[in-house]
């Protein structure tokens, strides 16, 4: 699993200038070297194997010391292509000497992906749990860390490699990572159903999950699970509701607050019951059905639970 590093891995680099300068041609120099970064992060991208030269030569250059890391960063993602064994050693050797850089935890994911298959795991487990810390680093860099570990244990641990692809999901939730980490967990449940949500806990995380994922038929297979197997639950509402949510996003937001209303008739819970009539007013009110939405609202407010 390889993903493109998003928004330009050198703006965490710009953390690292100063912004107040000791004069306005100090200024210009700095504002000059993070330019030709974002602009050798773009080649990188790219493809351009040319660049090599020019990060040969940054790093170098004495102008270059407070970026040193992400220029090597940038010199091993370019040399992944030609000689993997060599851009994992300069991988390993810029974590070793930079462990707190802004681009550790993108440098640690690409270990992970750059690692053999079916290589011993150690290592990646070491990596995630020293790189993939919520609040050490962005977000979408900690989901690419996890999901690509989580993809590479798929077949040697179904388990850990599950709880790693739902972390991914749950970091960046709704981003093009999660997304991706959604479709490799469900491959690992099909080939190990033992990792897959059983529970009734670990089966409503899912359905929040599928909604954050944008996946509706996902989402809609979960829930049809949760309530078939634990009707009586305490969160069933909330699983209702999600539901509606799906079918409000996939059809109309009329479809949904009828939905709710059909579900609300066979209520036995006047809370429950007030719950999906109020959401199911909103629905109307948003779809500017007015006089349907002051209904139920009535409705809501005649079932005196003070919602």
């Amino acid at each position: 699993m390889r993903y493109r590093a998003r928004g330009s891995a050198l703006l965490a680099a710009a953390s690292l200038f100063v912004v107040a300068t000791a004069s306005p041609e100090a200024f210009a120099e700095e504002r000059t070297l993070a330019d030709t970064l974002r602009a050798a992060h773009a080649r990188v991208i790219a493809g351009d194997a040319s660049v090599a030269a020019d990060l040969a030569v940054l790093e170098s250059s004495a102008d270059a010391r407070p970026v040193a890391d992400v220029v090597a960063y940038l010199a091993a993602k370019v040399r992944a292509a030609a000689n993997p064994a060599a851009a994992t050693d300069e991988l390993r050797q810029l974590l070793a000497r930079y462990s707190t850089s802004s681009v550790a935890t993108r440098a640690a994911a690409d270990l992970v992906e750059l690692a053999p298959e079916g290589e011993d795991p150690g290592e990646i487990r070491a990596l995630v749990g020293k790189y993939a810390v919520i609040g050490a680093a962005p977000r979408k860099d900690i989901a690419r860390l996890l999901a690509s570990a989580g993809a590479r244990l798929g077949k040697m641990d179904p388990a850990t490699a599950s709880d790693l692809l739902t972390r991914a999901r749950k970091a960046a939730p709704g981003s093009d990572v999660a997304k991706e980490a959604a479709l490799t967990v469900h491959r690992v449940w099909s080939a190990n159903t033992s990792s897959a949500p059983h529970d009734a806990e670990s089966i409503f995380e899912e359905v929040k999950l599928a909604a954050r994922d944008s996946s509706v038929e996902e989402q809609r297979f979960w829930i049809d699970r949760f309530l078939d197997r634990y009707r009586h639950d305490p969160r069933k509402t909330d699983v209702l509701l999600l539901r509606a949510q799906g079918i409000a996003r996939s059809t109309s937001r009329q479809a949904a607050a009828e939905w709710l209303e059909a579900r609300a008739k066979t209520e036995a819970s006047a809370p429950a019951r007030a719950r999906l009539l109020f959401a199911a007013a909103t629905h109307r009110w948003n779809a500017n059905e007015d006089a349907l939405a002051l209904a139920r609202f009535e409705q809501v407010v005649a079932l005196a639970t003070g919602v």
